[in-house]
């Protein structure tokens, strides 16, 4: 009997307690993008991350040390998504309608969808994610426009740095009787091709043919794809 019992507590001692796993990286990435399309960023919290991915705090923390880390994993899922889905909405293949499409769907997801809004304000007004957003517009402008601009647009990284604050001043105000969602994204989009030196005569032009698009149906697109792709993380 006392040879059973000492058998016993040795293979007690041996197993020990079991070890307690928590949520992947990929888990608490795909929670938390998917907590800041429902809720927003600034009104999601790490501790409803936790609760959401069944864990402690500190499990997030392990892998993400601030909020911003997941929102800058978020655009960059986001990006070739969205530039893929407004070029391929374009009806022509000319790099300035692209540039100017996908400013104007920008806005107009970001009046649409208050939670959108709160990401893309974020975006353009954290340090953590300027240098990710600064390198992707300037390829982006360097893809697009190149070529055909003229002034400011010599040095790409000025050009992007006034296109990004008109940007985020036209996604911080919302729209209202004063201020439709057309004309806000006629004077933004003035303004940057203005900052791209672009002709009086072409900004008009460009303007008027993005207006012709559907946005709703692009930025709904746009939104569907980084829901699907954040789902399968």
């Amino acid at each position: 009997m006392n040879e059973i019992i000492n058998n016993t507590t040795a293979v007690r001692r041996k197993v020990g307690r079991p070890r307690v796993t928590g949520p992947t990286k990929e888990v608490i990435l795909r929670e938390g993008i998917l907590l800041y399309l429902e809720y927003g960023f600034d009104n999601t919290t790490v501790e409803m991350m936790a609760r959401k991915c069944n864990c402690a705090k500190g499990q997030i923390t392990n892998y993400f040390k601030a909020k911003d880390d997941i929102l800058l994993e978020l655009l960059k899922l986001a990006a070739d998504d969205q530039f893929d889905i407004i070029r391929s909405a374009a009806k022509r293949d000319d790099g300035l309608l692209v540039y100017c499409l996908e400013i104007a769907v920008e806005l107009f997801i970001g009046e649409k969808h208050e939670n959108a809004r709160s990401l893309y304000a974020n975006a353009f007004s954290r340090r953590s994610m300027l240098s990710w957003l600064k390198e992707l517009s300037c390829e982006k402008a360097k893809t697009l426009l190149g070529g055909i601009v003229n002034g400011v647009a010599d040095d790409y990284v000025v050009a992007e740095f006034l296109a990004a604050g008109m940007v985020f001043g036209a996604i911080m105000q919302s729209c209202d009787e004063t201020l439709p969602i057309t004309k806000k994204i006629s004077g933004c989009l003035n303004g940057i091709m203005a900052v791209y030196g672009i002709d009086e005569g072409r900004r008009i032009a460009v303007i008027d043919e993005v207006l012709t698009y559907d946005l709703e149906a692009i930025g709904t697109a746009v939104m569907d794809a980084v829901y699907a792709k954040a789902k399968l993380q």
